[in-house]
C-alpha cells in the first residue's frame, strides 16, 4: 500500500509540472499575440515566415529579398516554386513555373515601366508578349514560333 501512496503522490507532482510548464507557455504565446488585445489590431512581426509540410519541407515562404522587395514563393511536392508574388521598385508581379522549374507566365512591368504579360513554353522560351516594350504609342502583341529565340 505504500508504494501505491508513494506512486500516486509522485503522479500528482509530476501533474503539477506539467500544469505549470503548460501555464507557462500559454502565458509566453499570449503576450507573443497581444493576449488581451482586440485581436484585429494584433501584429506579428518578422523578416520572414516559412510554412511546412508534415516532412517539414518549405510549402510558402513569405520573405525579403537582398533588394528590400517583398516576396512569396508557393513551392510544389518538389519544393520547387511554382507561384511567386512579389513587389519592388517596378511594381508588382507574378510568376508561374512548371513543376520542373521553367517559367510559364509572368505579369508585370514592360521595359517601359508599362503593364506586360508574358507566356512561355514548357522549356521556359516566350511564346507570346502583350505590352509595350519601346517608347511608341499604343501596345503590342508579339508572337514567336516555338524556335525563335528573338526579342520585341
Amino acid at each position: 500500500m505504500e508504494a501505491l501512496e508513494r506512486r500516486v503522490a509522485h503522479l500528482e507532482k509530476s501533474h503539477r509540472w506539467r500544469m505549470l510548464g503548460i501555464g507557462a507557455v500559454g502565458l509566453m504565446v499570449g503576450s507573443l499575440l497581444g493576449a488581451g488585445n482586440d485581436p484585429m489590431h494584433a501584429t506579428l512581426r518578422g523578416s520572414s515566415l516559412v510554412i511546412v509540410d508534415a516532412a517539414g519541407q518549405p510549402v510558402i515562404d513569405l520573405g525579403v529579398d537582398e533588394s528590400g522587395s517583398g516576396r512569396m514563393h508557393i513551392r510544389g511536392e518538389n519544393a520547387t516554386a511554382q507561384v511567386v508574388l512579389s513587389a519592388g521598385a517596378d511594381g508588382g508581379s507574378l510568376d508561374l513555373f512548371a513543376s520542373h522549374g521553367e517559367r510559364l507566365a509572368h505579369v508585370g512591368a514592360s521595359p517601359t515601366h508599362d503593364g506586360m504579360i508574358v507566356l512561355n513554353d514548357a522549356a521556359g522560351r516566350a511564346l507570346v508578349r502583350a505590352g509595350r516594350w519601346t517608347e511608341v504609342p499604343g501596345g503590342a502583341v508579339w508572337k514567336a514560333s516555338i524556335n525563335e529565340s528573338a526579342k520585341p
